[in-house]
């Protein structure tokens, strides 16, 4: 009886130790799966995005707090699961996946090194419901609330879908699109409807190919306009008054049109106006501008090595 007892004992202790284990990884979660075909077929079926989750969930800190902080919480799932379908591709050390999963996640990471530039644990992926990325983000600090708010801000952003020469309005997409692409930012600040010399810059400058193909390459264009008769979204009209008071006391900014180069973080390093030279030549100018401040960037950063 006794031996029994002893064995039934080593049985339930052998089960509740694989269900920690199992319970490391938000996959113990229905909300999450592990087959990312059968996510991405989910995905297109009920009209969701993907959120993709690459884990090393049983020995990575950094995993285990943003999945106990916030992956794992019943308000974070409510929530996502109405606009994602949840995939967790996991590394993990202890826990055993079986062949199948193993050789899924093994191609995945490499797919998305190569691709999509994944470096290390957490990261996610936010992509469309057949697979290709749009937002790249990883650990949070501030828990839940902060971390909703991250999301939602990056689904507008989409910082991995490059604008090309699109003309983005909302300054803090274009840092984040700038950030991922590794391109600086050029600000225009306009009066698009009213100013002539705007207009004329419009027209024989920024709506050519010519300077649409070359700076673009090298900058996110922001439109920060002040129209008199075009209808702006309310935050767009706040943002811009505020980055004109900002930039009237900090950078000389004194009337349109005025253009700003600056940092992807948005600290500017060169200005610009109307001048009347082709589009071509507008554009080489201010990408030698360009150049020129990489430079300066690169030698700050090499005497900073030297320094340490």
């Amino acid at each position: 009886m006794a031996r029994h007892m002893a064995q039934i004992s080593r049985l339930v202790l052998m089960a509740l130790t694989a269900l920690m284990i199992v319970s490391s990884s938000v996959c113990a979660d229905s909300a999450w799966t592990e087959d990312y075909s059968r996510a991405k077929e989910r995905a297109m079926e009920t009209d969701r995005d993907l959120l993709i989750y690459f884990s090393g969930s049983d020995w990575c800190s950094s995993c285990e707090k943003l999945e106990q902080e916030v992956l794992s919480q019943a308000e974070f799932l409510e929530m996502a699961a109405k606009a994602y379908v949840l995939v967790q591709i996991d590394f993990p050390k202890s826990k055993q996946l079986d062949a199948a999963t193993i050789a899924q996640n093994d191609q995945l990471q490499q797919a998305f090194k190569d691709t999509y530039r994944l470096e290390g644990f957490p990261t996610l992926y936010m992509a469309t419901a057949d697979g290709v990325p749009y937002a790249k983000t990883g650990y949070q600090e501030g828990g839940l609330a902060a971390f909703s708010e991250h999301l939602a801000f990056l689904k507008m952003a989409k910082p991995m879908e490059d604008p090309g020469s699109q003309w983005i309005e909302d300054i803090s997409i274009a840092k984040a699109k700038a950030a991922y692409f590794g391109k600086d930012i050029l600000m225009d600040f306009t009066g698009s409807d009213w100013c002539g010399y705007c207009i004329k810059l419009e027209n024989q400058v920024f709506s050519q190919a010519a300077f649409k193909e070359k700076a673009s390459q090298s900058f996110v264009f922001v439109k920060l306009d002040f129209p008199r008769r075009k209808k702006q979204l309310a935050h767009i009209v706040a943002q811009n008054n505020r980055l004109s008071a900002e930039y009237s006391a900090k950078y000389g900014l004194q009337g349109y049109p005025t253009l700003y180069l600056a940092t992807a973080e948005g600290t500017p390093y060169g200005r610009a106006g109307y001048v009347p030279v082709t589009a071509k030549e507008y554009a080489d100018g201010l990408v030698a501008m360009h150049q020129d401040n990489l430079k300066t960037r690169q030698l700050a950063v090499n005497q900073g090595e030297e320094d340490s």
